[in-house]
């Protein structure tokens, strides 16, 4: 994001070449999440500093949701889950290392008690209060895919590195037994020969992003294969070195 460029009576407009998922404000500051990291822009200078996962405790670059508290710390919700940002520390809450009950926070609520109420992709709503993360059971308006869906990467063309998103959709629509599904994702040199695998594990229903690195790759057309069940899906990408 540039600085301030163009303006008329009554609009200010702002450069910034990402994908903007979120906008929250704090005095003089606006908080940008994008879809390469957090942007904090000073709307009267058009100041900005910028935090991805490589200088600072953010982590997933893709910032989907923002909210700040009375405290001045930050609640930053993105595809690799929850960070708390105080101005100097940074707190990161996962499924793994709390109640997070998805690590896609979609979207960040703070009530008038201050605790933060967390919408999360497939995995439900939790709430945030001094004792930590709670899941809130409710499972009739939990929503998860219907269908399997393999998304075509982003960017693309791309140089070294692109993202890579599916769904998996909900048991109940695939009439299964058990909540986890064995999932796979490769990716292919046009002659068919794998050369990364990406994903292979069991995975509950879901919205789900893998980064694809390929700096070990010459440049050309791949394909990446998403397998689950019967379920096969599969896209190009162009990698341009």
């Amino acid at each position: 994001m540039q600085n301030l460029y163009s303006q008329n009576p009554e609009w200010i407009s702002y450069s910034s070449g990402k994908i903007i998922r979120a906008t929250a404000i704090e005095g003089d500051s606006i908080w940008v999440g994008t879809n390469g990291g957090l942007v904090k822009l000073n709307k009267l200078t058009g100041e900005t500093i910028f935090y991805n996962k490589s200088n600072s405790g953010l982590p997933d670059n893709d910032v989907i949701s923002i909210a700040i508290d009375e405290s001045g710390n930050k609640w930053i919700g993105t595809y690799g889950g929850l960070a708390k940002y105080d101005g100097t520390n940074w707190e990161v809450y996962k499924t793994s290392n709390s109640g997070l009950p998805g690590n896609d926070v979609r979207s960040i609520a703070i009530d008038e008690s201050g605790n933060k109420w967390i919408g999360t992709i497939g995995g439900g709503l939790a709430v945030f209060n001094e004792g930590g993360v709670v899941s809130v059971e409710d499972k009739k308006q939990t929503i998860l895919p219907q269908n399997f869906l393999l998304s075509q990467n982003y960017p693309n063309p791309f140089n070294p590195t692109t993202s890579i998103e599916y769904s998996i959709p909900n048991v109940e629509t695939l009439r299964a037994t058990s909540q986890m599904q064995n999932v796979s994702l490769k990716v292919f040199d046009i002659l068919g020969r794998e050369v990364a695998e990406l994903v292979n594990e069991q995975k509950s229903a879901g919205r789900y992003k893998v980064n694809f690195n390929a700096c070990n790759l010459s440049s050309g057309i791949y394909l990446y294969q998403l397998k689950s069940g019967n379920h096969v899906s599969s896209m190009k990408m162009l990698l341009i070195k």
